[in-house]
């Protein structure tokens, strides 16, 4: 090297380079990588394989000391000065003793100095990344901005809304069926909505101060598919008309695709009595929860879904659904009550003839779903779409109150299965894959109680109202008055302990009934109770001394439609069929209210006649009559039928 230097005095080093290497593959690949990279990102060049034995003038010497460099990468250290180099190969012999100190490890800290130290790559790629990072951050905190905005417009709402609440009582409120959605709920509702349209026409029948109707603006804002909003928000009360008013001039300011807002201060039903135009794309409400009588006006004018009992939530349903285009969407929070009973017949008939239900969300909570209100009330959110088209299925949710939509159950049922196409209209709410068996199973029977002859009535005491004829202690004028009190294992037994009226006399014979065979059934629970469903046997046989007997108007009693005495084998079956967990659970399914209701109970499929005697006549064989041995045999004998 030295002589080559003396030769050839342009070059100020000389340097080796290995033409050959004589290591491992994995080695080999790494190092022509390493060089392949670094001369790819960086402005100083790297010669292939060059050795750091080098021989050099004082000149280059001099330059590498001026160099302050923390990490001595010497290949780039001797790259950087830049003086003329020649490149000598040379080949390496295997070692005669030892190993190479350089660990895989060694060589790849040794390469990512060289990286840092001699490429501005790293400086380029940090810096690339340092302003990606803060464009998405800008964005969020516009993003974020924009929320707040919006929320605070729902958030200031919500609190002029809390204000007018602390201004009134809630018996006051009660009065009218007034009880304000809650913000969680709200959101909930408003994101349930899948309108796609360009030019959308709400409308909020029973707008309160506006909550579902904000929050409901807010999400149909954000759709970029659509161009334009208008609404329309029906309230008749004059003291939250004012507050309404004021939100809604919120809203038009800060909700830039609200065209126009029409707030109507009439009665809904009234207004719309003869409008059967279709008007609304959507309609979303938390419509009065309030009885009204056969003859209110609001009755007469809805007259077609109208059996019994009239509420104004439904008829505001199906005033709703009357209004609503084709393919509208219609949105409500109401109580579960109109899924099942009698009273509901007519409505379920009209309203699911003309929409399809495809959300439906329950809450577990009875009290936890109005905020402030203490309302104890079985409520549910649906979405129903007005359309003749088949639905495949619908979409059931559950939470446990109002302000946990973050931790839902979510289930899709078979259209079929939920929604009875026939006879009741009922709409079943099952929960899961062990829900639908339970209803397919019942359902599969193809007999009634009024199929064998029997129906199941309401008790006939009603105690204010005949407490004139009750008595506490027995006499030759008396008979027995039997209640939920006397319940006792699967048997009625009589008198209780309890210091209340157990007896009724005989001056009345309206509030007797003959002294023969029944099955009776609690007719109220409490939410908290394992069962629904409570059977206790009666037999007359217990009672001889008596002719007559009376019931309470809290259970529910099953006997013969032409008065004939129930045989032994029969009372025992339906006690198995009524008591089993398949009955229980059907009847929960069907209805979640704490009230057995006796319509319902009279329309639920059960075995044929002969099955329930041989159901009966198994049970007669037990020490017990528990629920788990009313299972075990209606199980068997369902599955050998």
């Amino acid at each position: 090297m030295l002589e080559y230097i003396e030769k050839h005095d342009e070059y100020d080093c000389i340097t080796c380079y290995q033409e050959k290497r004589k290591e491992k593959k994995l080695i080999i690949w790494l190092k022509e990588r390493f060089y392949s990279l670094i001369n790819k990102i960086s402005e100083v060049p790297f010669y292939k394989n060059a050795s750091d034995f080098r021989l050099f003038n004082r000149k280059v010497l001099n330059s590498i000391l001026e160099m302050e460099e923390y990490y001595r990468f010497s290949k780039g250290i001797f790259s950087y000065v830049g003086f003329n180099t020649y490149y000598m190969p040379y080949v390496v012999n295997e070692r005669l003793y030892g190993t190479s100190s350089w660990s895989l490890f060694g060589l790849f800290k040794y390469a990512f100095n060289g990286i840092v130290g001699f490429s501005v790559a790293p400086l380029k790629l940090a810096t690339i990344l340092g302003l990606i990072t803060m464009l998405f951050s800008l964005i969020y905190l516009i993003i974020v901005i924009i929320r707040k905005g919006k929320k605070m417009l729902l958030n200031d709402v919500l609190q002029a809304t809390d204000n007018y609440l602390n201004s009134k009582t809630k018996t006051e409120r009660k009065k009218i069926g007034q009880f304000f959605t809650s913000k969680e709920t709200a959101l909930f509702m408003a994101n349930l909505s899948k309108c796609q349209k360009e030019n959308i026409k709400v409308l909020d029948a029973g707008a309160g101060s506006g909550i579902l109707s904000i929050a409901l603006l807010e999400q149909l804002n954000n759709n970029s598919k659509i161009k334009s909003i208008e609404i329309d928000l029906y309230e008749n009360d004059e003291q939250i008309v004012k507050l309404l008013e004021d939100n809604m001039q919120k809203a038009k300011l800060k909700i830039e695709k609200l065209q126009n807002y029409n707030i109507i201060k009439d009665n809904f039903i009234t207004k719309n009595k003869d409008n059967y135009n279709e008007i609304y794309d959507i309609v979303i409400s938390n419509p009065p929860y309030k009885k009204i009588g056969k003859n209110d006006i609001e009755s007469t004018i809805m007259e077609n879904v109208i059996y019994g009992q009239p509420n104004m939530y439904f008829l505001f349903m199906a005033m709703a659904e009357r209004l609503l285009k084709d393919d509208g969407e219609l949105i409500f929070i109401v109580p579960r009550s109109w899924t099942s009973g009698t009273y509901f017949k007519k409505f379920r008939e009209v309203f699911l003839n003309n929409v399809k239900l495809t959300n439906i969300h329950l809450f577990v909570s009875r009290d936890k779903v109005f905020n402030k209100e203490n309302v104890l009330q079985e409520t549910m959110i649906l979405r129903a779409l007005k359309t003749n088209k088949e639905q495949k299925d619908i979409i059931i949710t559950q939470s446990y109150s109002n302000d946990d939509f973050d931790n839902i159950s979510t289930y899709n049922i078979d259209y079929n299965i939920c929604v009875e196409k026939e006879n009741e209209r009922y709409v079943y709410l099952p929960l899961d894959s062990n829900d639908i068996k339970v209803l397919k199973t019942i359902n599969g029977f193809n007999t009634k109680l009024q199929d064998i002859g029997l129906k199941l009535k309401t008790g006939l005491i009603v105690d204010f109202r005949n407490e004139e004829y009750l008595e506490k202690n027995a006499s030759i004028n008396n008979v027995p008055l039997l209640s939920s009190i006397h319940f006792k294992n699967g048997v009625i037994k009589f008198p209780s302990n309890e210091d209340e009226a157990q007896y009724v006399r005989k001056d009345n014979r309206a509030l007797l009934q003959k002294n023969t065979n029944y099955l009776l059934i609690k007719r109220f629970s409490s939410k908290e109770e394992k069962r629904r469903i409570q059977p206790a046997m009666f037999f007359k046989t217990d009672f001889e001394e008596y002719d007559f007997i009376s019931t309470e108007n809290h259970v529910n009693f099953i006997g013969s439609i032409d008065n004939k005495e129930l045989e032994k084998d029969l009372i025992y079956g339906l006690y198995g069929i009524y008591n089993s967990t398949l009955y229980d659970k059907y009847y929960r399914i069907l209805n979640g209210s704490t009230q057995v209701n006796a319509t319902e109970i009279n329309n639920i499929p059960i075995p044929k006649e002969n099955l329930i005697e041989e159901i009966g006549k198994k049970l007669q064989t037990k020490e017990n009559i528990t629920t788990e041995i009313c299972d075990s045999i209606l199980l068997e004998a369902i599955s050998d039928e």
